[in-house]
């Protein structure tokens, strides 16, 4: 995974087994807003004295009425689909939210969905979606693939790092898209032309003795077309260079050029002045305004006031007047009514923000305060759950409080003896066979019946129960339930339910 530090170019982790992963590095973000501020002035002093009318332009040609935002996906149940089965094995493990067969200190195979294995791996992650990196056994750098959870290989052993690619909602996996894939092209003792450099420690922030550098490049591959997006390639070290749009990304060049790609490779927009790209839109600056503009290039509105992007499935930005700070959406309409002093996300209608004594809130669309705290943790979109001085958890809800001294809310579980919380109606009218269980997922616990010993699967949206008592243990791992029925193990796939 890629770490944001602040440097010149990427740490590469030598191991993926240990996964301290990527590591930015290299230039600042300030180093590089002063590059982009003295090009957007340079640009300005030749441009000046068109700027009203170029300004005028594009309101003449702005798109509006068109929302920018992911569709809801509010979790309110799960179901269970059988996609394989394999044979027991005492050596069975997990590594990067992976199941895998340990074969000895060095080498491990990866159980793939439909119960096969990719064998002669050194080590996996699970990166969501569907979407696994295994690194081979060659010790090389180029040593990095990609493969469908089916075990489907995408991408061959030759990267030396596959990671989602930056994106204004990295939290939200289901809103990812496009993946940065990062090849090395040999080693380097300069600096200046490294595009990445590998290191064995856990957290670098810059170059050290022992570390690699390397010269490189990274592409860009489409997980809705599975293939690499065409003509795109990025030489730029800086580690924002390339960023994730919604349903397209941008790459800003050495020179400070700025293109928004679409999923086929075709320019949409092409232009100088990169501030911020957000879930949905890319601000620009210019003479005497901030621009915005959409994920299909088209403009959207100008602001004579900062703009700057939010962590937002909705496409909310963050505006910042004489008044205060305010969000607004992709037409330059404000959202909240109310100011508030710290901003940390929109995820599907709910508000993360904060208060000017240091509390979170967790706010409605509407500007209603759900839930102040000194910590709120998102468990999943639509849910969330904060502590007490004494540790009880309190689990919210758009709704407002679902639940008071939850036994497990980082699993959205509430246990009464053997009586559990149906959260989609919110009563206490879960029967279980035991008073023994264990969350799995947030939203899914295995349940010990007290007669059999057996365990069984309940879905806590809803009270239904996924799996009998006829499981001898039952294993999570990334999107997967693994339960031991009868001789063999039985692979199911966990899929989400959303909210119409």
């Amino acid at each position: 995974m890629i770490r944001k530090i602040p440097g010149k170019f990427m740490a590469i982790s030598m191991a993926l087994v240990m996964s301290a992963g990527l590591a930015a590095c290299g230039s600042s973000a300030t180093d590089t807003a002063d590059t982009q501020d003295t090009e957007a002035e340079s640009v300005a002093a030749e441009e000046m004295e068109n700027a009203e009318d170029s300004v005028e332009t594009q309101q003449e040609n702005a798109v509006t009425g068109t929302s920018i935002g992911a569709d809801p996906k509010i979790t309110v149940g799960y179901t269970l689909q059988q996609t394989g089965t394999f044979a027991d094995t005492e050596n069975l493990g997990t590594m990067g939210n992976s199941m895998i067969i340990i074969e000895d200190e060095d080498e491990v195979s990866l159980i793939t969905s439909n119960g096969g294995t990719v064998t002669d791996v050194g080590g996996c992650s699970y990166l969501g979606n569907g979407y696994y990196i295994l690194q081979d056994l060659s010790g090389e750098v180029n040593s990095i693939a990609l493969y469908s959870a089916d075990g489907t290989q995408l991408i061959p052993f030759e990267a030396a790092d596959i990671s989602w690619l930056d994106s204004a909602v990295d939290d939200v996996t289901e809103e990812q898209r496009y993946l940065k894939v990062i090849y090395s092209t040999g080693e380097t003792d300069d600096e200046e032309e490294a595009f990445f450099y590998q290191t064995e420690n856990l957290i670098s922030l810059t170059v050290g003795d022992d570390d690699i550098m390397y010269t490189g490049y990274a592409k860009i591959y489409d997980t809705e077309s599975r293939q690499f997006v065409s003509g795109v390639e990025i030489t730029n070290s800086y580690m924002y260079a390339a960023q994730a749009c919604g349903s397209s990304f941008v790459v800003e060049d050495e020179e400070g050029v700025t293109r928004l790609y679409d999923g086929e490779g075709n320019i949409l927009l092409e232009k100088e002045g990169l501030e911020d790209v957000g879930f949905g839109y890319v601000i620009f600056s210019n003479a005497d305004a901030y621009d915005v503009y959409d994920e299909n290039g088209a403009y959207r509105f100008s602001s004579a006031d900062l703009l700057a992007d939010f962590d937002s499935t909705s496409g909310y930005m963050q505006k910042y007047t004489d008044d205060g700070t305010v969000l607004v959406d992709i037409d330059g309409e404000q959202v909240l009514s109310e100011t508030y002093e710290s901003y940390y996300h929109e995820h599907y209608g709910l508000f993360e923000m904060g208060d000017d004594t240091g509390a979170f809130l967790l706010v409605d669309g509407d500007g209603n305060v759900l839930a102040s705290a000194d910590s709120i943790v998102e468990v999943l979109p639509g849910y969330y759950y904060y502590l007490d001085e004494d540790g009880n958890g309190t689990i919210v809800t758009a709704d407002g409080i679902l639940a008071e001294g939850a036994d497990s809310p980082e699993e959205l579980a509430v246990v009464d003896g053997t009586t559990a919380l149906v959260i989609n109606d919110q009563t206490y009218s879960l029967e279980l066979a035991g008073d023994y269980w264990q969350g799995l997922v947030p939203g899914i616990i295995s349940v010990q019946s007290s007669d059999t010993g057996k365990y069984g699967v309940f879905d806590l949206f809803s009270g239904t129960q996924l799996l009998d008592y006829n499981c001898a243990v039952v294993y999570s791992a990334g999107d997967y339930l693994y339960a031991m029925q009868e001789d063999a193990w039985v692979i199911y796939e966990i899929v989400p339910v959303y909210a119409e």
